[in-house]
Order: structure tokens, then C-alpha cells, then sequence
């Protein structure tokens, strides 16, 4: 048989043509599937524009009113700082309490407004470990199986605290169970700690800084949407000492590893910063820096320092440089409340 150049040149093109006619009807039928499938959504979206008359009663009330302050919780950083939900970020060098100082403030607005705290906590396992430093700071001193609040410290922790099992989750894994608790258990305060404890296998298809942003972009909507606080607690990169004191410097929200959208995009910002000698030990006293309140009527920044109380966790304040050491027990009374 004699090879016809020529037929064989007709022959590809005819094919070529095929398969890009087949391409294109493919593509137009992906396009028409898609944009249907958007039609649907968007009909069945619940999002509807707002006018001015749509909540006018609010706005005249913002007037008359004004923004109310949210929740303090009767310490120093009240100067600085009220919570209501939105999103917090809280950093600090490891082992200078900055998961000690969120448990303190989770406690404080637990015990003074009833706002139960769910954690996903992997670097407070086991969780017997974590369940002694929160009734410690509840009851104000360490109980044993002997000790009279024994028993009321584990009904009480156990209604108003809970947990979400450690594994390598990923972060739409974590929401959708707090999310299944919320309304069923009254959650109020979401705690993820740390960051980089949550599954981050997707950043393999996307840059960093882009899935730092999507991270936390989520978490800020997931707080409005349900109205809780969601404090996530985020390590700062290495920390250098200053030359002169030999002590470490104080970290920022722009210090965090990974993006300045850890400053930018949350509601709050928080460093905790224990003090040192020059060989590096820790003092008693412990720097609370508020970065940032989204919302002026909310707070601003500044520092509050604190004594930390070594029989029960707590964070005390100083009056004239002197610790106003609190013992007492935060439960009791709660019931008749």
C-alpha cells in the first residue's frame, strides 16, 4: 500500500477539527452547568441588601445610645480591653503563659457571664493535665480527690468546659463540631491552640500568606455568623535577645509566623510577655499587651502587667508594685446566681 501524504495531512486536520468542536461543546456545556448551578445559589441565598430604612431603628439607637462597652471581667486589662465576639489572636514566647493568661480569661468570663468555653487544644494534652489548671484557677488552689469542691469543680467544669478530641484535624473539620455544640451546649467562647496544630496539608496548593488569610478570614466570619468569641493562640517566629539585658525581646502580632494577616484581620490582638532576669529566668511578673481592639468602643491599646499566682494560675494585679494575690473560690455562690 502507497502512502498518501497528502490524504493523511486531510485526514489529521479533519480529526483536529473534531476533537476541538467536541472540546468547545464540552466546555460550553461546563460553563452553562456552572452558571446554572450559581443562578441556583445566589436564588437561594439568604444575603439581601440592607438600606439605611431596613434598620433605621438601629441606627437612631446608636445615637441615643451609643456602642456599649462588652464584657470586662473586673482586672487591670479592663482599662485596655472588652470582649464581645469577633475574632482574638494571642501570641507570645513559648512558656511565657500565653495559654495560661487565655485560661484565666475564659475562666473570668465563664464564672462572671456564663459563657462556656469549647477547646481545641492539642498542646494541653492530656486532658486530665488541662482539666487541674482550670479548676485550679476556678476554685483558687489545687484540690485532690479529698478536698470538698472535689466533686461540685468536676460538675461544674464538665457543664460549662469542654473539649474536641486531638487529632491532626483540619480547621473545617474543627468548626463543624463546634458548630454542632454551639446552640445544643450555649458555647461562647471557641479556643484553638495552637495554630500550627490544625491540619495544614491544603498549603501544599496554595501559598502561605494566601492560606493564612483564608484561615483567618474564616474564623473571623465563623465568630460574627454564631456570635461567640474564637481566640486563637499563634507562635511567634525566633525571638532574638537584646544585647545590652540579655533578655528576650517582646514579641508583636506582626512577630507571628506566617503573615501580617494575623495583625490585620482579627478583632483583637493580645502578646503575653513574662519578665526575666538576665539569665533568663522568669520573674513573677507577667506583661499583657493589647495590640489591637478593632473598635473603639471596644478598647485600645496598652499594657497591663500582672503578678502570676502560682497556687492557682491566676493573673493578679499589682497595686504600688504589690501582687493582689486572689484565692478565694469563684464558684461558690454561682448556683443561687
Amino acid at each position: 500500500m502507497v502512502f498518501d501524504r497528502e490524504e493523511f495531512k486531510k485526514r489529521s486536520k479533519e480529526g483536529i477539527s473534531t476533537k476541538k468542536k467536541a472540546r468547545k461543546k464540552t466546555g460550553d456545556y461546563v460553563s452553562e452547568t456552572k452558571l446554572r448551578i450559581a443562578k441556583t445559589e445566589l436564588e437561594e441565598s439568604e444575603i439581601k441588601r440592607i438600606t439605611v430604612r431596613d434598620i433605621e431603628d438601629e441606627i437612631d439607637d446608636s445615637y441615643i445610645k451609643g456602642f456599649i462597652r462588652g464584657k470586662i471581667i473586673n482586672s487591670s486589662i479592663d482599662e485596655f480591653v472588652s470582649w464581645e465576639a469577633g475574632l482574638l489572636v494571642n501570641t507570645g514566647i513559648p512558656s511565657h503563659g500565653k495559654s495560661e493568661f487565655m485560661d484565666f480569661l475564659f475562666a473570668k468570663l465563664n464564672t462572671m457571664y456564663g459563657w462556656k468555653v469549647m477547646y481545641y487544644s492539642p498542646e494541653n494534652y492530656p486532658i486530665p493535665l488541662h482539666y487541674q489548671k482550670i479548676a485550679k484557677k476556678l476554685v483558687g488552689k489545687k484540690i485532690n480527690m479529698e478536698s470538698p469542691e472535689y466533686e461540685s469543680t468536676k460538675d461544674y467544669i464538665n457543664e460549662n468546659f469542654s473539649w474536641i478530641y486531638y487529632e491532626r484535624n483540619t480547621l473545617e473539620i474543627i468548626l463543624q463540631t463546634a458548630k454542632k455544640y454551639l446552640i445544643e451546649d450555649d458555647i461562647k467562647i471557641l479556643a484553638i491552640d495552637p495554630y500550627n496544630m490544625v491540619d495544614s496539608s491544603k498549603l501544599s496548593d496554595e501559598n502561605e500568606v494566601n492560606y493564612t488569610n483564608n484561615f483567618l478570614t474564616l474564623l473571623s466570619k465563623f465568630a460574627k455568623r454564631h456570635n461567640i468569641l474564637v481566640a486563637l493562640t499563634a507562635h511567634p517566629t525566633k525571638i532574638g535577645k537584646v544585647k545590652e539585658t540579655r533578655k528576650h525581646q517582646t514579641p508583636t502580632m506582626y512577630s507571628i509566623s506566617g503573615s501580617a494577616h494575623f495583625y490585620n484581620i482579627p478583632e483583637y490582638g493580645i502578646v503575653v510577655h513574662r519578665q526575666e532576669d538576665e539569665d533568663g529566668n522568669f520573674l513573677e511578673n507577667t506583661e499583657v499587651y493589647i495590640e489591637k481592639v478593632r473598635f473603639g468602643h471596644l478598647g485600645k491599646r496598652g499594657m497591663s502587667e500582672y503578678a502570676y499566682n502560682s497556687q492557682n494560675g491566676r493573673y493578679s494585679n499589682l497595686v504600688n508594685d504589690t501582687p493582689m494575690h486572689d484565692n478565694s473560690n469563684w464558684l461558690e455562690g454561682l448556683e443561687e446566681k
